[in-house]
C-alpha cells in the first residue's frame, strides 16, 4: 500500500508523477496546488511556495491556495507570514476548523497564548470530531497562563465530546493533581481502572497520588498489584520498553512507600 508519507520513496514518485502531469498540462492550477502539498509534506518548503505561486498566477485568489500558503509557511517557520495567510483565508471561509487551529497554533509560536486559547476554542466549535490533540494544546497553554479550572474544564468538554480518553484523563488528573485536588484525581483514575482493559498504568497513576496524600498502605497496594498484572503479561510484552519502565516506576514506588511505613 502506497502511503505518501513524508520522506517516503511514494511521495517523491508523486512529486515525479504530477510533474509529468503538468507537463501536459501546465494550466492547470488543481496540479501545481496538489504537488505543492506533496512537497510541503517532504519538507521542500520553497519548491512547494513556488509551486503555489504558479497556481495563484493561473488562479488568482483562490482560496485554497491561501491555506496551502499559510501551512507551508508555518511548516517552514516563518510563522508571521503564515498568519497573514491564515486570516486572508478566513476572511473568505470564517468557519473553516483546520484554518482557525493553524490560526491558534501561528499566535502560540507569535507569544500570544491567551489569543491562542481563544482561538483553539473557536476552532473546537467547527469540529464534528475534533482530535483530542486539541483539546490538550488548548490545556497545557490554559495551564501554562495560571489557568488550571479553565484547563480542567476545557478537557472535560473534549472527554464529554469524545467519550473517555485517556490521554485526556491523565491531563486532567495531572492539572488537578498540581491544584491540590487529590479526592477528585484519585476518583478519576477509579473511574479509569474501572473501564480499562490494561489497568496496570492507571494503577501505578493511582499507587503515586496516594502515596502524595500520605496514604501509603494503600498505595503499597496498588503498586504490588500493578507488578502482580505485569508479571502476567506475556514475554514480547514484557520487552517493550513502555512496560519496562512502568515496571521500574511500581518497584522504585513501591521501595520508596515501604520504606516511609518501615523507616528502619
Amino acid at each position: 500500500m502506497r502511503t505518501g508519507l513524508p520522506g517516503h520513496p511514494d511521495s517523491q514518485e508523486q512529486v515525479a508523477a504530477l510533474s509529468l502531469e503538468l507537463e501536459r498540462q501546465p494550466g492547470n492550477a488543481s496540479l501545481w496546488l496538489r504537488r505543492s502539498e506533496v512537497r510541503r509534506q517532504l519538507g521542500n518548503f520553497k519548491q512547494a511556495l513556488a509551486d503555489l505561486d504558479a497556481a495563484e498566477q493561473l488562479s488568482p485568489g483562490w482560496p485554497p491556495i491561501s491555506i496551502a500558503r499559510a501551512r507551508t509557511l508555518y511548516d517552514g517557520g516563518s510563522t508571521a507570514e503564515a498568519l497573514a495567510q491564515a486570516e486572508k483565508f478566513l476572511k473568505l471561509e470564517p468557519d473553516h476548523a483546520a484554518a482557525l487551529v493553524l490560526r491558534a497554533r501561528c499566535w502560540v509560536k507569535l507569544g500570544q497564548p491567551q489569543k491562542a486559547v481563544t482561538g483553539y476554542s473557536e476552532a473546537l466549535k467547527h469540529f464534528a470530531e475534533p482530535s483530542p490533540d486539541l483539546f490538550l494544546e488548548r490545556a497545557r497553554l490554559q495551564a501554562a497562563l495560571g489557568k488550571f479550572d479553565a484547563a480542567v474544564s476545557g478537557l472535560d468538554e473534549g472527554i464529554s465530546r469524545l467519550g473517555p480518553a485517556p490521554a485526556l484523563e491523565r491531563a486532567v488528573i495531572e492539572y488537578e493533581r498540581q491544584r491540590g485536588e487529590f479526592e477528585q484525581a484519585l476518583a478519576r483514575t477509579d473511574k479509569m481502572a474501572a473501564r480499562a482493559a490494561v489497568k496496570e498504568p492507571v494503577l501505578v497513576l493511582r499507587a503515586e497520588l496516594l502515596e502524595q496524600v500520605g496514604r501509603l498502605e494503600d498505595a503499597a497496594t496498588a503498586f504490588q498489584q500493578s507488578l502482580e498484572g505485569i508479571e502476567k503479561y506475556s514475554i514480547s510484552r514484557r520487552s517493550v520498553e513502555a512496560t519496562q519502565h512502568l515496571e521500574k516506576r511500581s518497584r522504585q514506588g513501591l521501595a520508596r512507600v515501604r520504606a516511609k511505613l518501615d523507616p528502619l
